[in-house]
């Protein structure tokens, strides 16, 4: 009787067996036939994404192309923002002299307020003459001699 079982087994392990390797000839022939399919359309395919992929080159020249100007006046206004940084520094200048100390831009100001004060008109021009032995600014603004005390 154990004999018969196992026969039994040996049977019903050889058909499993077999059916497995027909499922699997029948799964290779149905993807292998899947594959020739997918490959006889890969060219259509590629055929039909040419003329989209042309045009998408063309659209990235033209956006290109339309994004050069601004680019390039981008760069131009980074260029003149550092020039302007550096004109607009005003360095602070002293002067020091028989243990005192002035501070230029301060002598400026107070040079252009004095003129001002009097004479009307936009200053075109402004020239200071700093003399500490004597205490005193000397400035010609517009052609305009006079002094103010340090």
């Amino acid at each position: 009787m154990k004999n018969d079982k196992v026969k039994d087994t040996a049977a019903v392990k050889k058909s499993v067996a077999k059916a497995a390797s027909d499922v699997s000839k029948e799964v290779s022939k149905t993807v292998q036939s899947a594959v020739a399919a997918v490959k006889e359309e890969i060219p259509e395919v590629q055929e039909k994404l040419q003329p989209i992929a042309e045009k998408a080159k063309k659209a990235a020249k033209t956006a290109a192309k339309k994004a050069e100007p601004a680019v390039k006046s981008a760069e131009k206004a980074i260029k003149n923002a550092g020039k302007q940084a550096a004109a607009a520094l005003i360095p602070e200048i002293y002067l020091q002299t028989n243990n005192q100390q002035f501070v230029c831009t301060d002598i400026v100001d107070r040079c252009k307020a004095d003129f001002k004060s009097k004479h009307k008109g936009v200053i075109r021009s402004c020239k200071i003459y700093i003399k500490p032995q004597d205490g005193m600014a000397y400035y010609v603004i517009n052609d305009i001699e006079d002094k103010i005390n340090l």
